[in-house]
């Protein structure tokens, strides 16, 4: 039981980690093309 909580764990941790990343991706892309316009 314990074993197959940690794996639960482990995948909703990689889960929330892509989650994290994708809108990190996407709020980098976002400042990037303020700057861009912004240096326009």
């Amino acid at each position: 039981m314990h074993l197959e909580k940690g794996k639960k764990d482990c995948s909703f941790d990689k889960r929330v980690v892509y989650l994290i990343v994708l809108q990190m991706i996407k709020y980098n892309e976002q400042s990037h093309t303020k700057l861009r316009i912004n240096s326009e």
